[in-house]
C-alpha cells in the first residue's frame, strides 16, 4: 500500500532498497531498483489500469492466509490485507467470497484507537478497499444495502455533493474525463428517477435478476422487521398498484405486526422510522381496488398512532407531514378512523407502553425527553379558567406536598446523599478498606533482634507503600473483602431509602413548581408552599435542587427576566444567603457580600421613591419593618408592584436574614437594604398595602397569621403620626376584614382589642382620622359591647396624649350607651389611680 502513494524516484527507490535487503539482494543500483518500482507499481498496484500479474507466490499467498486469520485486533492492518487479497483473488471464487463476508461486518476500522492512528495512506487504502467491496460484492448478496445506499443519494441536493458522488460512480463504471456538467446531468437523471421524494420518475421497474433475488428475500425476511419495512418500501415503489405483486405485498404488510415487538422497536433508528412512515403511507393511499373506501389495514393505522407520538421530534414532523398527505385524498373518512384507533390505543395504554419501551431500549433516552412534562398540561388546564378545576388542582398540590416531612428531609446527612449518587456495586467509604497499621508491623516485633531500627523502619515503609500500591490495583486481602462486602450491604440499605425518598419528593415539588409557574396568582396566595416547604427543603443535601427550581418558579413570577439579569442574581444571591445546598454554577464564584450590593443597587434603582419633605416618612418605614418582623414571624403574605408586594414576597427570606440580630453582613449591606424598604414602602406605597390586606381578606382566613397582622397593624393607631394612623385605617379597610375576623376568630382577646381601638380612632382629633375610623366602625357592622368597659380605661392612661383625649371622648360615649357600666368603670378607674 505504500508503493501506490510512492510517487517520487526517491520515495520509490527508498521502499525497494529495504525489499531488496529482504530478499538479500547485494549492491542493487538506484535505476534497478526504480525499473522495479515502476514494474511492481504498473502491475500490482495501480489504481489507474490493471497489471498483468494477479496471483500471488503460492508461499507468501499462504503466509497471507494465515496473517489474515490473525490480523482482526488491528484494524489498519486488517484493511490493507484486506484489499491485497481482494486484488490477488478473482471475484466469484471461494477466497474472494471469504475475504468479502468477512470485511463486510467488520467494524474494527471505526473504532476510536483505529480513527486516530490513521494516516493519508490508511485512507486511501481504505476507500480502495470500500470500492471493490462494493463492485466486487457475491450475486447472492441482498439489496438491502443497496436500499440504504439509495437513501444516501435522495438528501444529496447540492450539485456538489451530486457530482462528488457521480464522480466516485464514473470510476468504478470506467467513464474517462467526466466533465462536472456532464456528471450533474447523469446525477439530476438519476435522482429524478429513482431516488427523488417529490415526484415519481419514469424508471419504475427493478432490473429482473436483482427483482428475483428480491422476492425471494421477501419471502424469507419475516423473521427481521426492519428489513421487512425496508423491503416492502422498495417492493411497492417498484410494481404498479393494482398488480398482482403489489396486492402481493400489500396483503402481507397489512397483517405484519413483528414491527411493534420490543426487540424491533429497540433496534429502530430514526432512518427505520422514517421507512416505516413511508410505507405506512403507501399501504393506505394505494389500498387494492378491492378494498371497501373507508376501510383502512388496522396495522396500519395503529402503526401512524405510534409514529405520530414518537419521542423524535423529526418522526413526529415527518408523520405529520405523511398524515396531511393522507387527508388530502381520504379526507374526513380517515381522520375519523385514525382519531377512534388513537383514542381507543390511548386509552388502554397501548401507545404509552409502546413508547416507553423505545425510550428504555435506546442508550441516550435523555434525546426524547420533552422538557417541562407537567408544565403544559398544567397551563392548559389553569388557562380553562374554571375556578373548580383551579382549585382542585392547588387542593391536590398542597395535600401532596404536605405529605413531606420537611424536618426529616433537612436532617439527611451529606455522606447518605453522596452514597445514593455513587453506582450500585460501587464502594463509596474506602476508608474501611485502610490498611491495618498492626497488621503491617505484626511480624516485625518479633524480628526486631534480627534488625537494626533503621531497617525495621524502612521495612514498615515498604511495607506500608506495598499495601497501599495493592488497594489502588483493587488487589484485597480476605479481611479486606470480608469488609467491603459489609459496607457495600450497608451501603445499599442507605441508597434504596434515599431512593425511595428522592423519588417521593421529586415528584411531589416538581408538580408544585410546575403549578405555580402556571396560576402565579394562586402561587403568591399560597405562599405557605415558598416558606414551609420551599425555603427549608432548599438546605436538604437530597433535594436542594428540586427546591431551587421549586424557588426559581416564585422568583419568575416577580421579576420576569431582564437585560440586567437581575433575576438570575437574585435568584443565585438568595439561595447562597438563606443557607441553600445548591448553588447555581455560574453565579457562584462572586463573593457573597459583592453579589447583595450588586443586587441591592439594581433593586433600590427599581423601587420608585417620592419625596414628602418631613420625617414622618421615615418614621413609618422603621415601624413597618418592625411590623413585617412580627407578621411575617411564621409565614409571610404577598405585595405587588415594582418593588413592592409580590417582589417583597420573595425577598423576604434575604431580607430577614440580612435584617437579623444574628446577621453575618457588615452595616453597609444592612443599611442598603433599609434603604431598598425606605424606597419601596412609604406614605405613597398604599397602593401595595392595600393589595397586601384585599389579598389577605380574599383568603377568607381568619388563622393567627391574619389575626397576627391585624393586630400589629392596629397598634400603630397609637403612632404621633396622623398621617400613619390614617394610612392604616385605609389598610385595615377591606371589605369584611375586620367583621370577619371579630366574628370568626378563635382568638376572643382580639375581639375586644379590635372594637376598642376602632372605637377611640372615631374619637381622633385629627378630623380627617377619625372621619376614616367612623367609616371603617360602620362599613364593618361595629357595635359597642359592655366588656369594652375596662379595656377604655386602660387607654384613658395611655402615655400617648392624643390617645388619653380620644380615649376620654370614646368612654364618655360608651357610658351614654351603658349608664349601668358607670359603677365598673369608676372601680377600674380607682384602681387605675393606685396603680
Amino acid at each position: 500500500m505504500n508503493y501506490s502513494v510512492a510517487k517520487s524516484s526517491e520515495q520509490r527507490v527508498s521502499i525497494l532498497e529495504g525489499v531488496a535487503r529482504c530478499a538479500d539482494a547485494k549492491n542493487a543500483s538506484s535505476s534497478a531498483l526504480e525499473k522495479v518500482a515502476n514494474g511492481v507499481i504498473l502491475k500490482t498496484t495501480s489504481p489507474d489500469k490493471e497489471g498483468e500479474m494477479k496471483a500471488l507466490p503460492a508461499e507468501s499467498e499462504k503466509q497471507l492466509w494465515q496473517e489474515f486469520d490473525a490480523v482482526l485486533k488491528e484494524p489498519l492492518q486488517f484493511v490493507a490485507l484486506s484489499l491485497l487479497l481482494l486484488k490477488s483473488t478473482n471475484a466469484g471464487t471461494a477466497n474472494h467470497s471469504k475475504v468479502w463476508e468477512k470485511v463486510s461486518v467488520y467494524d474494527g476500522v471505526l473504532k476510536d484507537r483505529s480513527l486516530s492512528a490513521m494516516s493519508t495512506d490508511d485512507a486511501f487504502a481504505w476507500i480502495d478497499l470500500t470500492e471493490k467491496m462494493i463492485l466486487e460484492r457475491p450475486i447472492s448478496n441482498s439489496l438491502y444495502a443497496a436500499h440504504r445506499c439509495h437513501m444516501n443519494y435522495s438528501v444529496a441536493k447540492s450539485s456538489e455533493q451530486r457530482v462528488s458522488i457521480l464522480e466516485g460512480v464514473a470510476r468504478c463504471a470506467d467513464a474517462k474525463n467526466a466533465s462536472s456538467s456532464a456528471l450533474e446531468k447523469v446525477a439530476n437523471g438519476v435522482i429524478l428517477k429513482t431516488t427523488s421524494p417529490d415526484k415519481e420518475g419514469e424508471m419504475k421497474a427493478l432490473p429482473a435478476e436483482s427483482e428475483r433475488q428480491l422476492w425471494q428475500e421477501f419471502d424469507a425476511v419475516l423473521k427481521e422487521p426492519l428489513q421487512f419495512v425496508a423491503l416492502s418500501l422498495l417492493l411497492l415503489k417498484s410494481t404498479n398498484a393494482g398488480t398482482a405483486n403489489h396486492s402481493k405485498v400489500w396483503e402481507k404488510v397489512s397483517v405484519y405486526d413483528g414491527v411493534l415487538k420490543d426487540r424491533s422497536l429497540s433496534a429502530m433508528s430514526t432512518d427505520d422510522a422514517f421507512a416505516w412512515i413511508d410505507l405506512t403511507e403507501k399501504m393506505i393511499l394505494e389500498r387494492p381496488i378491492s378494498n371497501s373506501p373507508g376501510s383502512y389495514p388496522p396495522m396500519c393505522l395503529k402503526s401512524l398512532a405510534i409514529l405520530l407520538f414518537w419521542p423524535h421530534w423529526q418522526v413526529r414532523k415527518r408523520s405529520s407531514l405523511a398524515l396531511e398527505r393522507i387527508l388530502a385524498v381520504e379526507e374526513s373518512h380517515f381522520a375519523e378512523a385514525l382519531a377512534d384507533v388513537i383514542f381507543t390505543e390511548t386509552i388502554n395504554g397501548f401507545v404509552d407502553q409502546t413508547l416507553r419501551k423505545v425510550m428504555q431500549c435506546h442508550q441516550d433516552p435523555q434525546s426524547f425527553t420533552v422538557p417541562g412534562e407537567w408544565d403544559n398540561a398544567l397551563i392548559t388546564l389553569v388557562a380553562l379558567n374554571f375556578p373548580s378545576v383551579r382549585d382542585a388542582l392547588w387542593s391536590h398540590i398542597e395535600k401532596n406536598i404536605a405529605e413531606l416531612d420537611v424536618g426529616e428531609y433537612v436532617r439527611i446527612p451529606e455522606k447518605h446523599v453522596l452514597i445514593y449518587q455513587c453506582s450500585e456495586g460501587h464502594l463509596y467509604n474506602t476508608e474501611v478498606l485502610e490498611f491495618d497499621e498492626g497488621e503491617i508491623t505484626y511480624n516485625m516485633r518479633r524480628e526486631n533482634k534480627a534488625y537494626s531500627f533503621r531497617d525495621q523502619l524502612a521495612e514498615i515503609q515498604l511495607r506500608r507503600e506495598l499495601a497501599e500500591k495493592k488497594r489502588k490495583e483493587g488487589k484485597l486481602t480476605a479481611a479486606q473483602k470480608q469488609v467491603m462486602e459489609k459496607e457495600l450491604a450497608k451501603e445499599k440499605v442507605i441508597r434504596d431509602e434515599m431512593r425511595q425518598m428522592y423519588v417521593a419528593a421529586e415528584v411531589k415539588i416538581d408538580e408544585a413548581r410546575a403549578m405555580v409557574a402556571a396560576d402565579h396568582l394562586g402561587a403568591m396566595i399560597r405562599t405557605n408552599l415558598l416558606f414551609d416547604y420551599c425555603i427549608p427543603l432548599t438546605r436538604s443535601h437530597l433535594v436542594s435542587k428540586n427546591a431551587a427550581d421549586l424557588f426559581f418558579a416564585y422568583r419568575d413570577i416577580a421579576f420576569p427576566h431582564t437585560e440586567d439579569y437581575l433575576d438570575e442574581l437574585l435568584g443565585s444571591t438568595i439561595l447562597r444567603v438563606i443557607g441553600a445546598h445548591w448553588h447555581v454554577a455560574n453565579w457562584h464564584d462572586e463573593p457573597l457580600n459583592s453579589a447583595l450590593q450588586r443586587s441591592l443597587q439594581l433593586l433600590n434603582e427599581r423601587a420608585f421613591v417620592v419625596e414628602t419633605g418631613d420625617d414622618v416618612r421615615q418614621k413609618f418605614i422603621r415601624s413597618l419593618v418592625n411590623m413585617f418582623s412580627s407578621a411575617f414571624q411564621d409565614d409571610s403574605f404577598i405585595f405587588e408592584d415594582i418593588v413592592g408586594a409580590t417582589q417583597l414576597t420573595v425577598l423576604y427570606p434575604m431580607i430577614r436574614e440580612i435584617l437579623s440580630p444574628s446577621s453575618r453582613f457588615n452595616d453597609d449591606i444592612r443599611e442598603a437594604t433599609l434603604t431598598l424598604l425606605q424606597n419601596a414602602i412609604h406614605r405613597r406605597f398604599l397602593k401595595a398595602l392595600l393589595q397586601l390586606v384585599s389579598l389577605a381578606n380574599e383568603t377568607e382566613d381568619t388563622g393567627p397569621r391574619v389575626v397576627s397582622l391585624a393586630r400589629s397593624t392596629l397598634a400603630y393607631l397609637d403612632n404621633d403620626s396622623c398621617d400613619l394612623r390614617e394610612n392604616v385605617i385605609k389598610v385595615l379597610s377591606a371589605p369584611q376584614l375586620l367583621t370577619r375576623l371579630v366574628l370568626s376568630s378563635d382568638d376572643s382577646r382580639f375581639a375586644i382589642e379590635c372594637l376598642v381601638r376602632v372605637f377611640v380612632a372615631r374619637f381622633d382629633p385629627v378630623e380627617a382620622v377619625a372621619e376614616q375610623a367612623s367609616q371603617l366602625w360602620y362599613a364593618s357592622v361595629f357595635h359597642m359591647r359592655p366588656e369594652m368597659a375596662e379595656p377604655l380605661i386602660d387607654k384613658c392612661v395611655s402615655e400617648v396624649a392624643f390617645v388619653r383625649e380620644s380615649a376620654a371622648g370614646a368612654t364618655a360615649a360608651f357610658v351614654q350607651e351603658f349608664p349601668d357600666k358607670m359603677p365598673a368603670l369608676l372601680d377600674k378607674l380607682e384602681e387605675v389611680r393606685l396603680i
